[in-house]
């Protein structure tokens, strides 16, 4: 069950007096629960819609938050979905379920499909990051013509591990006309704050170039760094202080939580590549967009990367022309973004093993701790200094 910040547009037409609010939120709610964005990335309803002809009860329903928030009685929710002009969804003749109506498949979710996204999807920033909520937003937006969806932008706090909203938002507007529209505009402000704007894809490839920038001039610390500590020695004669500080950053590799939307898959490497982990991470890394692990051996027809923040796998689909990664003259692979219960698995994976690793190589330095500090094991016999040979003249 996906619950992210993002929904779909209300597109109940103004004619319609007798839609109140609430009932507006809910076709908003529903429609965004059944749209091709989100039932496309969730499993769980997924699976559901597999069941029964594409039926889902009402009593499934209302396990999702962000509608039983809105109603908990069912005849409220299924009048709503009945004056929807939308025609997405269907209500069963006994009001016990409903479903996506089989005139309205789901379109693949492709590369061509994401592109088609991005031409029409556009980035706004200049929102109050602690008083927004995605009904304030979904308010405000249609003003200014048909959107399909809102993706509010997060990050994990590290101080108070939880996701904090970044002031920034997606929108997705129904059509590439109504998004260039919206960017016209001389001025567009939210509670008197003048919001930035601009084409997704502008916004991705100004973030690609500040990363170079940015990993150009750590390289550049990192040298004159190197350059001054010339001996490299430890602080402390044992090494406890270094050993120390490992289990320190081990704890907190431990609590740290990676970001989603980071994942993709690279398929088509060809069996009897000659290819390195160092190679997949030097072509992604070029583009401007950093890399956290990759999974892959050499030889193998696939691989599998995290990448290192929040939505960079989207950022990185973006980026790559046609689907398809260069990593070198001779190779190139199909990119896919891995999103749902298949990243969450993935990332769980990745978890995993970063623990045991770090488990490992505590217990390597643990092992390996030196008794030269002025310390004796226990049961080790005594220094005796009498029975020194003594240099003679």
């Amino acid at each position: 069950m996906v619950e992210a910040e993002e929904v779909g547009a209300d597109k109940t037409p103004s004619n319609e007096e007798n839609v109140s609010d609430l009932e507006k939120k809910i076709i908003r709610q529903v429609e965004y629960y059944f749209g091709d964005i989100n039932l496309a990335k969730d499993k769980f309803l997924q699976e559901q819609i597999k069941l029964d002809d594409g039926w889902v009860p009402m009593e499934i329903m209302l396990k999702f938050n962000r509608l039983s928030q809105l109603s908990q009685d069912p005849d409220v929710i299924t009048k709503a979905i009945l004056k929807s002009s939308n025609k997405l969804m269907e209500v069963h003749e006994d009001n016990s379920k409903i479903r996506r109506s089989p005139n309205m498949p789901l379109p693949e979710m492709n590369e061509s499909r994401r592109k088609e996204l991005m031409s029409r999807t556009v980035y706004c920033k200049g929102f109050p990051t602690e008083d927004t909520t995605i009904h304030k937003l979904l308010d405000f937006f249609p003003k200014f013509g048909d959107i399909d969806n809102v993706i509010m932008r997060s990050f994990n706090d590290k101080a108070t591990k939880t996701w904090k909203f970044k002031g920034s938002v997606f929108v997705i507007f129904s059509t590439v006309e109504g998004a260039q529209d919206f960017l016209s505009l001389d001025s567009v402000k939210y509670n008197d704050t003048e919001l930035i704007k601009k084409w997704q894809n502008i916004y991705l490839d100004e973030k690609r170039k500040e990363k170079l920038e940015a990993k150009g001039k750590n390289k550049k610390k990192k040298a004159n760094k190197e350059g001054k500590d010339e001996d490299g020695e430890s602080k402390t004669e044992d090494g406890s202080e270094d050993n120390k500080n490992e289990e320190e950053d081990g704890n907190k590799e431990e609590k740290r939580e990676f970001p989603r939307g980071s994942v993709v898959q690279l398929k088509g490497l060809g069996e009897k590549n000659e290819l390195r982990r160092d190679d997949l991470k030097a072509a992604v890394e070029k583009l401007g967009v950093g890399v956290g692990f990759v999974e892959f051996s050499t030889g193998q027809d696939e691989a599998w990367l995290r990448l290192d923040a929040e939505g960079a796998a989207l950022e990185l689909a973006g980026l790559v022309k046609g689907g398809v990664l260069e990593i070198n003259s001779e190779v190139k692979a199909d990119l896919r973004v891995i999103e749902g219960d298949e990243e969450e698995t993935f990332l769980a994976k990745c978890l995993a093993d970063k623990k045991k690793l770090v488990g490992r190589s505590r217990n390597k330095a643990r092992r390996g701790r030196p008794f030269n500090n002025h310390r004796k094991r226990k049961g080790s016999p005594s220094k005796d200094n009498s029975k020194k040979v003594q240099k003679t003249n």
